[in-house]
């Protein structure tokens, strides 16, 4: 019982993620900083998140319309949502961009995100940037499977313990 829940523990993804914060400011005086977070390593089948973060500090009038336009291009085989994303915006609030992913593959996938501001019909690029993430197998599988596998082990060898023979 004890080594399949190892076992089972073991398929956690402890690598972490990747966080930045990249500060920008525009030709027409908007001004700001995106926090950009995303999972550096992570196993094939597991759904991971990428997030960015964009707070507007300088430039944005009562009276302006604002909208926060994001893209995230890859090869990922699911991304939701996929194309453009458009948040429109209010004056010191934060807006946050959250992209779901799954890989198949055991592969580095490369990357970018676009962050737009438009403002009275005009579209300026706050953010672009590139990153790889890296994809990979567990024992030659995706970690489902062997998520599946363990906790049916462990199931299997729990009811075995509490259901077995008993000594007198």
């Amino acid at each position: 019982m004890i080594v399949s829940l190892g076992l089972l523990f073991s398929t956690v993804n402890l690598a972490g993620t990747s966080q930045m914060e990249v500060p920008f400011s525009t030709p027409s005086g908007q001004a700001g900083n995106v926090q950009l977070s995303f999972p550096t390593r992570f196993f094939a089948g597991e759904v991971v998140e990428i997030i960015a973060k964009v707070t507007l500090t300088t430039g944005l009038e009562e009276s302006d319309t604002a909208t926060m336009i994001g893209r995230l291009e890859a090869g990922f085989e699911e991304m939701n949502p996929a194309g453009e994303v458009r948040i429109n915006l209010q004056s010191g609030s934060p807006v946050e961009f959250y992209w779901v992913i799954r890989t198949v593959r055991d592969a580095a996938y490369p990357g970018h995100v676009w962050l737009w501001l438009e403002t009275n019909h005009s579209r300026e690029l706050i953010l672009a940037r590139e990153f790889v993430l890296e994809s990979r197998f567990y024992l030659g599988r995706q970690v489902r499977s062997s998520r599946v596998l363990f906790a049916s082990l462990l199931l299997i060898s729990s009811l075995a313990f509490l259901l077995g023979p008993k000594q007198p």
